[in-house]
């Protein structure tokens, strides 16, 4: 019993096992592939998504590497979203994952200048709004 206790807990510290997380896939591609796992709020699905979307995100931080918020922007990966940051400079789009087209499917996102900014999200001549306040790094 005491061998099959140490075996275990050699195989444990041996590096084989992890607790990451899947990558956060979107049309293929990758997203998000950090350790641990978040969750990809879906723009044009708001009320359905657990936890539902934030139309406010208070705050979220600046300066990081890692995101903060992942955004499917587009319900297809054949047409994408035109995306406005107001102000420019207070979000940053760290990844994209592009449609089609070109133009954005879904994008993880870190705070940028401190304060309070929009992003509009257009698609087919729909818009969403999200706010956010980015507190500082």
């Amino acid at each position: 019993m005491g061998l099959i206790g140490a075996a275990l807990a050699l195989a444990a510290c041996s590096g084989e096992s992890t607790t990451a997380a899947a990558p956060t896939k979107i049309c293929g591609r990758d997203l998000y592939t950090g350790a641990m796992g978040m969750f990809t709020y879906n723009v044009w699905t708001a009320n359905k998504d657990l936890p539902p979307i934030p139309t406010v995100v208070a705050p979220i931080p600046a300066g990081k590497s890692l995101p903060a918020v992942l955004l499917r922007v587009a319900p297809t990966c054949r047409t994408g979203a035109t995306l406005d940051i107001t102000p420019p400079g207070g979000l940053v789009i760290l990844n994209t994952v592009a449609g089609d087209d070109g133009r954005p499917v879904a994008v993880s996102l870190q705070g940028g200048a401190p304060g309070p900014v929009t992003l509009s999200v257009t698609l087919a001549g729909k818009t969403r709004q999200l706010h956010f306040v980015v507190g500082g790094g």
